[in-house]
């Protein structure tokens, strides 16, 4: 009964956080936007203080921030990606017929689609329905590669074209792969739960890519005003930057998930500017209110605040350019760290032989 009990407390502690969460981050990002200057005030008094009631009357800014990142991430892992996907096997004889499924998922949802299937040899085959699946029955009489391709659309200019390939055989050659592995290919995706999605690699490393932002601006921002590295130095300035850039995060993730999910692309384009301007005017935002900040912890003039947050953006966009580029094609990270740790362990040798000669050097004269 006690068990019950502390499960049903739970529940309740965790319902009535969560509707504060959602009470709290609208009035945070508002504060944020409109008075910039209240954050570093703000962030030293909470820092100071020593109860338990820290960040009561606006969000966390580590909360903030993770909210920002996971729930758009865990979004795009849960919800399927507007497009066609085609399953069927990759491998059979000649004049084995064979079953091959599309699978769509369009922006807009009209209950009338439009099916083309075309193949090698095949004659084209259409089809209508109210369903987001349709599948259609190939065979060949001989062998070689044969392509597919299925183009479905929704009535409303809305259409995704999905190639497929699969290798034909003579009757008396052995296929090449076998059922228990690559036989079969599906591409269908059916998401998955939003807690599960919050724990896959691919959503973690996203989350930490995103925290690094800040995190680089705060340690730059530390190393400038002269500050040794402490978790209550660099913790004040975190929580600074993550308030920043918790807009313009969100802003970001607004433009990816509206062009992605629910902006047709062929009818509804236009309506990516609204998102996309608010972008520009956050990151001008931004740049204004970093300035600010520098030259107040770092009371300097307006010349080294606009010279310090420009280079910062621009290694933020190069390293934002080179992650790109490494997830585009993996073997060129595994060389570029294998460069990095050659360098580096190059560079701390010479470092250490550089220091001990220097104290050698000072014994002897």
């Amino acid at each position: 009964m006690n068990n019950l009990t502390d499960v049903i407390e739970g529940i309740e502690k965790f319902a009535y956080e969560v509707m504060i969460w959602v009470l709290l981050i609208p009035k945070t990002l508002v504060q944020i936007i409109v008075n910039p200057s209240w954050i570093p005030e703000y962030i030293t008094r909470e820092l100071d203080d020593k109860t338990d009631d820290r960040f009561d009357s606006y969000i966390s800014p580590i909360i903030l921030i993770l909210a920002c990142t996971l729930v758009p991430i865990a979004f795009v892992f849960s919800a399927p990606f507007p497009g066609a996907a085609i399953s069927g096997p990759v491998e059979a004889h000649v004049r084995t017929p064979m079953r091959f499924v599309v699978d769509v998922a369009f922006i807009e949802k009209t209950k009338t689609y439009h099916y083309v299937w075309t193949a090698d040899e095949q004659d084209m085959q259409e089809f209508d329905h109210d369903q987001l699946a349709d599948y259609v029955i190939f065979k060949w009489e001989t062998p070689g590669t044969k392509n597919i391709q299925a183009k479905v659309d929704n009535g409303q200019g809305e259409s995704y074209t999905k190639d497929f390939k699969v290798e034909i055989f003579a009757e008396n050659e052995p296929l090449t792969v076998h059922i228990e592995d690559d036989f079969y290919i599906t591409e269908r995706s059916t998401g998955q739960e939003f807690l599960t999605s919050l724990q896959e690699p691919t959503g973690i490393l996203t989350t930490f890519l995103v925290l690094s932002i800040p995190m680089c601006f705060a340690l730059a921002l530390n190393a400038f005003r002269g500050l040794p590295f402490s978790r209550r130095s660099f913790m004040r300035s975190f929580y600074i930057q993550c308030y920043y850039f918790s807009p313009i995060i969100l802003a970001a993730w607004s433009l990816l998930l509206g062009a992605g999910y629910f902006m047709n692309p062929n009818t509804e384009y236009w309506l990516i500017l609204l998102p996309f301007a608010t972008i520009l005017i956050l990151a001008f935002w931004l740049f204004i209110n970093e300035t600010k900040l520098v030259m107040r912890e770092r009371k300097t003039n307006l010349v080294f605040g606009l010279l310090f947050v420009s280079v910062s953006y621009a290694l933020v966009f190069a390293l934002g350019y080179i992650y790109i580029k490494f997830a585009d094609n993996p073997e060129s990270f595994r060389i570029s760290l294998w460069i990095f740790y050659g360098i580096a362990v190059l560079g701390l040798s010479a470092f250490g032989a550089l220091r001990l000669f220097t104290n050698v050097i000072r014994k002897l004269f």
